[in-house]
């Protein structure tokens, strides 16, 4: 019986030392078997070591405060695509949600029509700049003839004047002839002249008689020159007149004939109608095949060379936006920068809004009518440091404070963990509260810790926040991971997913536990 207590005696001498052995040679944190077992395993949590964290630097850039509503995309403008002829509508070239560019083939209509129109316009056409060859023949002969009459007229008024001369000539002569006849026969009945001179005498007065007469009938056909002359000059005038007329009037014609083949051009055109601009079919309002008068709708479009969105913005918030205010959209998965290009100031009187506009150049992206969330500055862009939204946290007193990134220094003692449930932090030495154990020292690890840095906050613009005070361009804050952190905690920064880091750092150390009393070596 004796032999048997001492055994027991001795083993549990042994498993005693031995578990204090095994406490004082382990790594530091490490688990026994019994302490594993004692453990509350529903809270158990890895050994401290550096805390996967993700950062953001705070930068300095234009910032503005601004509002997020939700909006929708307007087209530039609605296109009703009519028939201008009368026709049968051939060919719908395309369908709806098709997007066009200008010069594309909307609609072709039936133009066998329209093209004997075009031919019978050409046709007139070409007999009119025929009739115009002649007529303009006829007219530079009329001018011909005119030149050359013009020409005998001032002959002929050269030949009245010296018929005249001549005229005045021999009467004169006459009168000398006539007065010496009348002295040789006063003379002869005197006996002072013979009857040769007195037959002499009246021979001279013949002579100068029919001298005379000759020249008054000679200026009589000079004057008859000049009449024949001047009516053959206003004859010929009038008929280049007449020619000249004729010629305009072909010429007229032509011009007529010339608009009415370049009206049936324009229309045989409109048989092919055409794209203007950038834009949407909406809607086929008309099949093939059916006949269609001026003015019929065929087609509906909406214009997307450039495109309108629009967002409904309180009254009290849209009176402080302006034009050329930056605006950031959220469509269909993209992100569409623009500025505030008008802001509608009548406000709903249902909904006390407001309409605020940007105008963008159209894309595949954007699609009349499609929902949006609009993001509008309601002030000019000024520099101002600022961090995402993420990062700002709220201590128990309502205050604004970031965890913020700085250099580890040393390994100084900055809390004291539980060997038993690592989650028990304190700053100071203390009993665990779950197990009573003693608290141990837990040393800084790593390149770089959290610590809280207070800051005073401006204004937000949805994703990020203006820091008045607090934070300087590039320091580093903690915008995931924050809920796991703790005053001086070791951390590291990591890439981050959607569901958590993306990689988990490996401890770097350990808490430290005190070995007891009597175990000191």
């Amino acid at each position: 019986m004796m032999r048997w207590l001492l055994a027991i005696v001795i083993l549990a001498v042994a498993s005693v030392s031995a578990y204090w052995v095994v406490r004082k040679y382990r790594p530091a944190g490490a688990l026994s078997v019994l302490e594993s077992q004692s453990m509350d395993m529903g809270k158990m949590k890895p050994p401290v070591g550096a805390v996967p964290v993700a950062t953001q630097k705070a930068e300095l850039a234009p910032f503005s405060a601004s509002v997020t509503y939700s909006g929708r995309v307007v087209a530039q403008g609605d296109q009703d695509i009519s028939a201008r002829v009368t026709g049968r509508v051939e060919e719908l070239a395309v369908y709806p949600g098709q997007r066009v560019i200008p010069g594309q083939l909307l609609v072709r209509l039936d133009s066998a029509e329209l093209s004997a129109r075009e031919g019978e316009a050409q046709a007139s056409l070409l007999e009119s700049q025929q009739q115009i060859g002649v007529q303009e023949a006829e007219w530079n002969s009329r001018q011909r003839e005119q030149q050359a009459v013009a020409t005998s007229l001032p002959i002929a008024r050269n030949e009245v004047e010296e018929a005249g001369q001549m005229s005045r000539s021999a009467r004169a002569k006459l009168v000398t002839v006539r007065a010496e006849f009348q002295r040789t026969d006063t003379l002869q009945r005197e006996g002072g002249a013979s009857l040769q001179e007195l037959q002499q005498s009246q021979a001279q007065l013949a002579e100068a008689t029919a001298l005379y007469n000759s020249s008054l009938l000679r200026q009589q056909r000079a004057a008859l020159s000049v009449r024949k002359a001047q009516s053959e000059v206003i004859a010929s005038s009038s008929k280049a007149a007449g020619a000249g007329k004729l010629t305009d009037a072909a010429r007229a014609t032509a011009a007529l004939r010339q608009a009415q083949l370049r009206s049936a051009e324009v229309q045989l055109g409109y048989t092919q109608i055409l794209a203007t601009a950038p834009a949407e079919v909406v809607e086929r309002v008309v099949s093939p095949g059916t006949l269609v008068a001026p003015g019929q709708v065929l087609l509906r479009l909406k214009e997307t060379g450039r495109l309108r969105l629009q967002a409904d913005v309180p009254a009290e918030q849209a009176v402080r936006i302006r034009p050329g205010f930056p605006v950031k959209a959220q469509v269909l998965g993209h992100t569409v920068k623009s500025k505030v290009s008008s802001v509608f100031r009548s406000a709903d009187s249902q909904t006390k809004t407001m309409i605020v506009e940007a105008l963008v150049e159209g894309g595949p992206q954007l699609v009349p009518g499609a929902s949006l969330t609009m993001e509008i500055a309601l002030e000019a862009p000024q520099k101002r440091v600022s961090i995402p939204v993420a990062a700002l946290l709220q201590d128990a007193e309502g205050k604004s404070f970031v965890w913020k990134l700085t250099g580890a220094s040393g390994s100084a003692v900055v809390a004291y963990t539980c060997v038993m449930h690592p989650e028990i932090v304190r700053p100071g030495p203390g009993k665990c509260p779950k197990c009573g154990m003693d608290l141990v020292p837990q040393k800084r690890s790593g390149d770089t810790v959290a610590i809280r840095q207070r800051v005073e906050t401006g204004s937000i613009n949805g994703q990020r926040v203006a820091i008045l005070k607090g934070l300087m361009q590039g320091e580093e804050v903690v915008v995931q991971g924050t809920e796991d952190l703790a005053e001086g905690m070791p951390a590291v920064k990591v890439p981050w997913g959607q569901d958590g880091p993306a990689q988990v750092p490996l401890p770097t150390s350990q808490p430290t536990m005190a070995p007891m009393e009597g175990m000191k070596h």
